[in-house]
């Protein structure tokens, strides 16, 4: 729909209703002024500028900010910028062989790494577009060649004064764009954009922000697993809570245990076989403690179908995230934690045995996806450590039930 957009008209616009299945949807409201400068409103009701423009042959839709914390007049302003940009830069070049402007911006080379990209997952995506959309917001128009040295040891000082990881994450990104540019963009002579990639600078000079992964507490306490514990028993969904109590007793990653079968435990000698990549590999065997090994032997669908997942999804797939249910465990137990802080309250429990703390850094190394290889010795002093570990959370969980 095309309107004369204003500040106030779009404080008036109503967010569209949900579809019939429930799924979200979008609204688009296009100024009939500025071609290209538009707002989209979810169902939601979160109000966005956009830009929508031909870049290289291809539709782009540029998220420009949020209407609640960006002024009408400053989004436009941008999308116009923006737009005198994007002209600029629909002039010839070469990409693997194409014909390449000199001038190529950021935001282009930016759009163009994403095309040959494809396989990057919804995570990486958000994380990307929300370091271009934010701490690079203002380089989008830079051509990549001006891009220096200087210029990223002072942007990169800039952004972590406040924000030293989200500092990191932005330098990430352009590493990536820029050796995208240098490897494979050339101008009209073959000479490469890019001799090298700025952004080394960092590592020449060890600038990275040293983000301190423990000032959160890995894990929780012995203290809180009881009253953690307890609010896992109040999940509805057995097979989600089943799930993270076998990554509370093992210390196993979600990569292993997720997509197991029941096939895939051997009862008699209690072990998980995993295998390891390509089938001709040596599959990596694993303990599992007596109570797990009992209670997933004696499930009935065990009996009838033995390639059935243990911890089984939507639609036959595996189970994946469990947000919701590590939120309603959070909101029971005023606990905050993740699926990580599973592995790491079951090394801390090991820690406690004092038992065979050597192998703690093979179990470090499955968690990690490193691939190892796990001997009978290893196996009998890792079975010792989870069994030990069993015992001491169930004499603090008071009684066990799944």
């Amino acid at each position: 729909m095309f309107l004369e957009l204003t500040e106030n008209l779009i404080k008036e616009l109503i967010p569209p209703k949900p579809a019939t299945d429930g799924r979200g949807r979008q609204a688009f409201y296009r100024d009939s002024r500025l071609t290209g400068f538009a707002v989209r409103i979810s169902s939601g009701g979160t109000k966005s500028y956009i830009l929508e423009r031909r870049i290289r042959g291809k539709v782009k839709r540029i998220t420009l900010g949020r209407c609640e914390k960006m002024s009408f007049n400053k989004a436009q302003a941008r999308a116009k910028k923006l737009i005198s940009e994007v002209e600029r830069e629909n002039a010839p070049r070469i990409i693997n062989g194409k014909i390449v402007d000199e001038e190529i911006s950021l935001l282009t080379a930016y759009y163009d790494y994403l095309d040959t990209h494809k396989d990057l997952n919804a995570s990486t995506l958000a994380d990307y577009q929300r370091s271009i959309d934010g701490p690079l917001h203002d380089w989008h128009a830079i051509p990549v060649r001006e891009i220096d040295s200087h210029l990223i040891v002072e942007k990169h000082k800039e952004i972590g004064q406040h924000h030293p990881a989200r500092s990191n994450n932005a330098m990430r990104l352009l590493r990536a764009v820029l050796n995208y540019v240098q490897w494979h963009m050339r101008t009209v002579d073959h000479h490469p954009i890019l001799k090298q990639n700025p952004v080394d600078i960092l590592n020449k000079r060890g600038l990275w922000y040293a983000i301190n992964a423990s000032s959160k507490p890995r894990g929780f306490a012995s203290e809180q697993l009881k009253q953690w514990w307890q609010a896992s028993l109040s999940l509805k969904k057995a097979t989600t809570r089943k799930y993270l109590h076998f990554l509370l007793l093992t210390g196993y990653p979600p990569s292993i245990v997720s997509g197991l079968r029941y096939k895939d435990i051997d009862y008699d000698k209690k072990l998980l076989i995993y295998k390891q990549g390509d089938y001709s590999e040596i599959p990596l065997c694993l303990p599992v403690c007596k109570y797990l090994c009992d209670e997933l032997y004696s499930r009935p669908e065990r009996v009838f179908n033995d390639s059935q997942h243990i911890f089984p999804g939507l639609n036959g797939k595996p189970i994946s995230d469990p947000r919701t249910a590590i939120k309603k465990i959070q909101s029971a137990s005023d606990i905050s934690f993740g699926l990580k802080d599973l592995h790491w309250a079951f090394m801390e429990f090991a820690k406690l045995t004092q038992l065979h703390t050597p192998k703690l850094h093979l179990l470090s190394d499955v968690y990690k996806g490193k691939k190892v290889i796990v001997s009978d010795q290893d196996n009998l002093e890792l079975r010792e450590i989870q069994e030990r570990v069993f015992l001491n959370m169930f004499f603090i969980i008071g009684t066990i039930k799944s």
